[in-house]
């Protein structure tokens, strides 16, 4: 039974198409007359080697002449990388066909588990065990088969249907783009005392084509948005001053780091830009403004609890670009940038 596991295993598959083709009722009072539609790819099993081994399951069919009317089996067997892909298509009447794909790691096996489905097609209580002598070449005598179709591409198969939810994807044929939006909550240290801060994104992530998916692959993702502090009242000595901050943001993550269950982690290098903004307490009109520059590098976690709904985590260190000073009189600092400044935020978003 060992070199019959693999046919054997992709019959399995195929033989659940006799839920909906079941055998005709010639099959129940004698020999079937059947049309065999067959092309495999190159070094497969010939049609020949295909109808013996279809004979080695059941006996109860014959070639139907070409012009007879009868049900047609369109077998096609193809390459796909370094497997197969055989596809069984059962046409009992005009506009009645029933379709599908079995996948195994040999032509042979592919081929034997299409004959194990046609035999099953044909008479439910055929055997499904291997047979005995090898079969040989197709005798002379026999109806020839007709001529087939040239073999199926990936663009004459249905699409499958799509995985829900959607985990990193095992293989990937072609680049696609992902948007995503959300917002996060901060406290950012960077300016001067511990600001909190809401947080709104969008970004654009592009996956890039692979084979295989590694724990590390290529994703850039760039992102973009808009920050906002609350009011932060800063005091010196006895005054003081309420502190604001706001910029909007671009950052970069080239790569990522796919884990179980859904979760990636990514690096970013960041940039923000805007203002920052204090007005001493109790003075309306003394107020100053500053511009606000600064780069920073951010890891990120996102856990993808839903196949749209993300749950996301950050950690940042900030390198101030301007470090201006804000003050109230008497010569009181209420502002001033740190060398690094860190920050940490949780968020959520949605997956468009």
């Amino acid at each position: 039974m060992g070199r019959w596991a693999g046919p054997l295993r992709v019959a399995c598959t195929a033989a659940a198409l006799l839920t909906i083709a079941p055998p005709s009722a010639a099959a129940e009072t004698g020999d079937e007359p059947i049309h065999v539609d067959y092309a495999a790819a190159p070094g497969c099993p010939s049609a020949g080697h295909f109808l013996d081994q279809l004979r080695s399951f059941t006996t109860r069919w014959v070639l139907a002449p070409p012009d007879a009317e009868a049900r047609r089996f369109v077998l096609r067997i193809t390459s796909a990388g370094d497997r197969y892909v055989g596809s069984f298509d059962l046409q009992s009447a005009p506009g009645s066909n029933v379709r599908r794909d079995v996948r195994g790691e040999t032509c042979e096996d592919v081929a034997s588990g299409l004959a194990v489905a046609v035999a099953l097609a044909i008479d439910a209580r055929a055997s499904a065990e291997p047979p005995g002598p090898e079969p040989h070449p197709v005798e002379s005598n026999r109806i020839p088969l007709p001529e087939p179709s040239p073999p199926l591409t990936t663009d004459d198969r249905p699409p499958s249907p799509p995985k829900h939810p959607a985990p990193p994807s095992s293989e990937e044929s072609e680049l696609r783009t992902l948007v995503s939006a959300g917002a996060r909550l901060d406290a950012n240290g960077a300016v001067s005392v511990v600001l909190p801060t809401i947080v709104a994104f969008v970004d654009i992530a592009w996956r890039v084509p692979v084979r295989r998916a590694p724990l590390f692959a290529v994703r850039p993702v760039l992102r973009g948005g808009v920050r906002q502090s609350f009011t932060r009242t800063a005091s010196a000595g006895e005054g003081g001053a309420d502190i604001q901050w706001r910029t909007g943001f671009v950052e970069l993550c080239p790569t990522h780091l796919a884990l179980p269950a859904r979760i990636s982690l990514e690096g970013c290098l960041a940039f923000n830009a805007g203002q920052l903004l204090a007005e001493a307490r109790g003075l309306p009109e003394a107020h100053a403004t500053r511009l606000w520059l600064d780069s920073g590098v951010e890891l990120g976690a996102r856990w993808q609890v839903h196949r749209h709904v993300f749950v996301a985590l950050s950690a940042g260190l900030w390198y101030p670009i301007i470090r201006d000073r804000i003050r109230v009189e008497p010569d009181r600092i209420v502002s001033e940038a740190p060398p690094l400044g860190p920050s940490v935020g949780v968020g959520a978003g949605y997956l468009f």
